[in-house]
C-alpha cells in the first residue's frame, strides 16, 4: 500500500503499468491486473478506497470526463518501490 497523502504524482506509462512519485527520490510502479484500457489515451483513472492508502486488489475506473463515460477497469498491483540514492 501507499499512503493518498500528500497527493502522489501519478505518470501513465501504458494501460497495465503506472509509476506514482511520492518524493524527489521515490518512485512506485504498479503492473494493474488487467488492463485499464483508456489511460494511454488521456482517460482518468479513479481509484476508490476506505482508507488513507491505495493497495493491491484495490479497484480503479477508467473514465472519459467530458463525456463521463467509464472506459475501463482494473485492481491494483503491487506497488514496487525505486529509489533514486542520495547526491
Amino acid at each position: 500500500c501507499i499512503s493518498r497523502l500528500p497527493q502522489a504524482d501519478l505518470r501513465v506509462i501504458s494501460d497495465s503499468v503506472l509509476l506514482y512519485r511520492v518524493s524527489s527520490r521515490l518512485v512506485y510502479r504498479n503492473d494493474v491486473i488487467g488492463r485499464c484500457t483508456g489511460l494511454q489515451r488521456g482517460d482518468t483513472l479513479i481509484t476508490q478506497s476506505y482508507s488513507s492508502q491505495i493497495c493491491r486488489g484495490d479497484i480503479a475506473r477508467v473514465a472519459n470526463l467530458p463525456s463521463g463515460m467509464v472506459t475501463g477497469s482494473c485492481a491494483l498491483g503491487d506497488f514496487m518501490p525505486y529509489r533514486s540514492p542520495a547526491k
